[in-house]
């Protein structure tokens, strides 16, 4: 079966929202910051990296569409909202019709993802987090693994985009054995081109941080 589980209702936005992480690690070497403490933290950032449009979503101002055009050339546009707020698929949803044609029935089994788990997030009350469409075959079961990773310290500024949370992001479908984490690294790799040794060590990293919660059969 085809890994990259993109129908073509839905490609359009789940390719793009992958494309911008994509670039993000292809273009600077390292990963994109995908959790911030604070609302101030996520808007001084945004300030800085290109010419950035902060959207908010509802009355509430407790989540943004954050889209333009990066310094380093290339156009981005993810969805970020506080750890808490409630609204966030609705978000996801409007992003896909508005940027991207795409319907919310397109979307159906298309989770609206916290790309850093609210339990990792558990010390820091008042964090914000990009919201990420991942496929539910995939998001759901990697539920089990993000209730054992490290938990972010309270002095956390910002968290990059790790290379297991990256292997939840990338892959259409969660791997059950190590053959089918080796078929999922072999479309992720089509994905994220391993121009540099600190790509090369990106992906081995997922490929090598997710095997150990694959169960012997």
């Amino acid at each position: 079966m085809a890994w990259h589980m993109l129908t073509a209702e839905n490609a359009p936005y789940l390719a793009n929202a992958r494309l911008d992480f994509s670039t993000w690690l292809e273009t600077t070497g390292a990963p994109p910051p995908v959790a911030f403490t604070s609302q101030a933290d996520l808007e001084t950032w945004a300030s800085t990296i290109g010419t950035m449009q902060l959207v908010p979503h509802g009355r509430s101002g407790r989540a943004f569409r954050i889209h333009g055009m990066l310094k380093a050339g290339w156009y981005y546009d993810q969805i970020w909202a506080a750890k808490g707020y409630r609204g966030y698929r609705n978000l996801m949803l409007r992003q896909a019709r508005d940027g991207f044609g795409v319907a919310p029935e397109a979307l159906r089994g298309i989770d609206a993802d916290h790309v850093i788990a609210r339990t990792i997030l558990r010390k820091l009350p008042h964090a914000w987090v990009a919201i990420f469409p991942v496929p539910a075959i995939s998001n759901r079961p990697f539920g089990r693994i993000e209730k054992r990773l490290p938990k972010a310290y309270p002095n956390t500024s910002a968290i990059e985009l790790s290379p297991i949370a990256a292997l939840k992001l990338y892959c259409g479908c969660y791997p059950k054995t190590l053959a089918e984490l080796d078929a999922a690294m072999t479309d992720i790799r089509g994905q994220i081109m391993p121009d540099t040794s600190s790509m090369h060590h990106f992906l081995d990293d997922m490929q090598r941080g997710f095997a150990p919660f694959i169960s012997p059969s």
